[in-house]
């Protein structure tokens, strides 16, 4: 990472690139970044409306591509298991039209290019110049064409200002699963309640929530049931999950046809769960899926993923986990008491194992991520629960390659960002929970040889120790 606006920061980060590799000279001069800034627009596309196929009144343009992030994501959908389709999205004109600080439109200006308004978890499916140069030539004949009249783009007529774009150019302005007559917006009208219970029972064990083992040119064209089901409100969808997991007798212990759609189904419900919810039921969620992954640690193990690999690249680039790492990021945001006997299991796995942060399979990032992950979430549930976590995280901050990673000639690994990043995380949240060592960690990356953006990371994390305000809203 680097902070271009920082002349020290950007030759740091000049310098350690040319002396990464082996015989290479000179990577050049980083002229621009990959994804550096963007606006804020009178609206910001999320990964809800990827995951839902939403379009717009003002939909200004489509595009296309493989879920392909490059850093670190905190989207809680990808936490938890569900990762991006590579689907066609479409963006609206309001995600081009810049606002104040105060939310007010800034009345003339527009923005093309990948600066739209967008969240960082949406952005990989946005940015492919093909996209790009489309964007530019839309919004170019858009604003000619509104010119003539005197007015601004958004001052058109709706129907007007769409009929004229789909005269300017082949894109049909639709999704593929829109053509069933889907009125723009999001899909779960009141209306379509009877289309979500039918989502909730064709779920099956084989259901799909990743793509990353599909071909970079793969497109998905239908709704999955998992993903529709995810982004549903809560109030609407849990009790039809409920109701389906009570029909859904348990399997064997060896994760049969029938054990797999159960989990399925226990993962789905503790996505949309509260604690109201499952005291009320006879069975809790939360308990069986801490009884299942338990039997998996018993191995003495940590079990590896078994899903694929293929799209993958340096952790925790995609947010691709072991899919245990999966069920412990979910049993974290239930809060319950009875998790921590779990984490503790795999807090043992972790200290004796050899931790090879690199081997995707083993997720050993993703595995010491979950600790923080858990603290944080189960905050908003139960704060007692939250502070078990603190001898557990203080032990991870512990581990010597966290002591490496802050010496001054490690700083050319590949890893050592990475591992940078992790530390971070451990603290923020141990710092979160009111421990002094927490502090001290966020303190220690503070310093040199870190990078400006991790120091300046630490440094917010640390002004915000104590005043974090418990938030129970998913981040999409």
């Amino acid at each position: 990472m680097v902070i271009a606006a920082d002349p020290e920061d950007f030759t740091r980060f000049i310098l350690l690139g040319r002396r990464r590799g082996e015989a290479i000279l000179d990577h050049g001069m980083y002229v621009s970044m990959r994804e550096s800034r963007h606006i804020k627009g009178r609206y910001t596309v999320n990964l809800q409306d990827l995951m839902q196929y939403r379009t717009y009144p003002d939909g200004l343009y489509t595009c296309y591509s493989n879920y392909d992030p490059k850093g670190k994501l905190d989207a809680d959908a990808i936490y938890c298991g569900m990762l991006p389709p590579q689907v066609q999205i479409q963006i609206p004109l309001s995600a081009l039209l810049p606002c104040d600080k105060n939310g007010g439109r800034i009345e003339g200006l527009y923005v093309a290019g990948k600066a739209v308004s967008a969240t960082r978890n949406v952005f990989p499916s946005i940015r492919m110049q093909p996209d790009l140069m489309h964007q530019g030539a839309v919004l170019g004949g858009l604003l000619a064409e509104s010119l003539k009249k005197g007015i601004y783009p958004e001052q058109m007529d709706a129907q007007e200002r769409r009929n004229f774009l789909l005269e300017l150019t082949d894109d049909p302005l639709t999704l593929p699963c829109r053509a069933s007559g889907k009125k723009d917006g999001f899909p779960y009208a009141p209306s379509d309640r009877r289309r979500l219970k039918e989502q909730v029972d064709a779920i099956t064990a084989s259901s799909r929530s990743h793509w990353v083992d599909v071909p970079f040119l793969y497109e998905e064209k239908e709704e999955s049931e998992i993903l529709s089901i995810a982004a549903a409100p809560s109030e609407e969808v849990l009790p039809l999950l409920l109701k389906r997991l009570e029909t859904e007798a348990p399997g064997k212990p060896e994760c049969t046809e029938q054990e797999a759609l159960r989990i399925r189904l226990l993962e789905l419900c503790l996505w949309h769960g509260n604690r109201e919810a499952f005291t009320s039921m006879g069975n809790d969620p939360a308990e069986e899926m801490s009884a299942f992954v338990f039997r998996e640690l018993s191995r003495g193990m940590l079990p590896e993923r078994e899903g694929s690999t293929m799209c993958a690249q340096l952790l925790p680039d995609h947010g691709v986990m072991p899919e245990t790492v999966y069920r412990l990021n979910l049993l974290g945001r239930s809060g319950r008491r009875g998790i921590l006997p779990v984490f503790r299991k795999v807090l043992e796995l972790l200290l004796a194992s050899d931790r090879d942060y690199e081997d995707i399979h083993k997720g050993i990032y993703h595995y010491i991520e979950s600790f923080a992950y858990a603290a944080e979430h189960s905050k908003n549930v139960d704060p007692k629960v939250s502070r078990e976590f603190i001898p557990m995280l203080r032990s991870l901050t512990e581990l010597p390659e966290f002591r490496d990673c802050l010496r001054a000639d490690r700083q050319v690994e590949l890893m050592t960002e990475r591992l940078q990043i992790l530390l971070l995380v451990l603290g923020r949240a141990l710092a979160g929970l009111g421990d002094s060592q927490g502090r001290m960690r966020l303190q220690e990356l503070e310093k040199e040889p870190a990078g400006l953006a991790i120091r300046l990371s630490a440094r917010k994390a640390l002004e915000e120790a104590g005043k974090m305000q418990g938030k129970t809203d998913k981040i999409w």
